[in-house]
C-alpha cells in the first residue's frame, strides 16, 4: 500500500537568518507535529538553497541542523543545497561560496559550474527554463525529486542499473550513474 506523501520547504528567505533555535522552533518542531498528527503519512524534510554566503554562515549551518536532525530521527531529506554544491561528475562547489545559480567563487576564480558542465558536455543534458539557476541545475532537481518520489512509492533499485544504459555514450552513461549516485548518496538517503 502506497502512503500519501508530504514535503515542507523552507520558504526562501524567512529562516534564513534564524538561529538554531529559530529553525528548531518555526521548522522542525512543526515538521515533527505533523508526523505526530498524521502518522500514515511520509513527510519529506528539505534544506534551504545555497546563498554564495559560506558555509559558516547561516544557511549553510541551518542546513546542517537539518541534515543532522534528519540522520539523528530517521527522517527523510530532499537536500536541496547539496545539489546545487556538486556537479554531475561529483566535483564540490559548497566550500566556493556557491550560489542557486550555480555561480561560484574563490580567491583567484570566479565561475558557474553549470554553465561550464553544460559546454563541456554538450547533447548530455536538457535544455529547459529554470528559474534563477541554469539548466543543468534543474535537470538535477527534476532527477532528484523523481528518484526521491519512486523511492517513496517503494522503487529501491539504487544499482541505477547500467544495463539499460548500453545505447547512450560512455559519457552519458557516466554523466547518468553520477547524477544516480549522488541523488541516491546526497539528496534522499533514508535510514531505516
Amino acid at each position: 500500500m502506497l502512503l500519501p506523501q508530504m514535503i515542507w520547504a523552507i520558504p526562501i528567505g524567512r529562516y534564513r537568518r534564524a538561529t538554531s533555535q529559530g529553525l528548531i522552533d518555526h521548522y522542525l518542531d512543526p515538521m515533527e507535529q505533523l508526523e505526530n498528527d498524521f502518522p500514515s503519512i511520509n513527510f519529506v524534510y528539505m534544506t534551504d538553497h545555497t546563498d554564495g554566503n559560506g558555509l559558516d554562515r547561516s544557511v549553510a549551518i541551518n542546513n546542517q541542523q537539518i541534515r543532522d536532525y534528519y540522520l539523528d530521527n530517521s527522517k527523510i531529506l530532499f537536500d536541496f543545497e547539496d545539489i546545487e554544491s556538486y556537479d554531475p561528475d561529483g566535483n564540490y562547489f559548497g566550500n566556493k561560496f556557491v550560489r542557486d545559480d550555480c555561480s561560484y567563487h574563490n580567491d583567484t576564480y570566479s565561475g558557474n559550474w553549470a554553465i561550464e558542465w553544460q559546454n563541456a558536455h554538450p547533447g548530455e543534458w536538457y535544455d529547459c527554463e529554470s528559474a534563477h539557476s541554469q539548466p543543468l541545475n534543474a535537470n538535477m532537481k527534476a532527477y532528484a525529486t523523481w528518484w526521491l518520489w519512486a523511492y517513496l512509492a517503494g522503487w529501491n533499485d539504487t544499482t541505477a542499473s547500467t544495463d539499460k544504459l548500453s545505447e547512450t555514450s560512455t559519457s552519458a552513461q557516466l554523466t547518468i550513474v553520477a547524477l544516480l549516485m549522488s541523488i541516491v548518496l546526497i539528496a534522499v538517503i533514508r535510514k531505516r
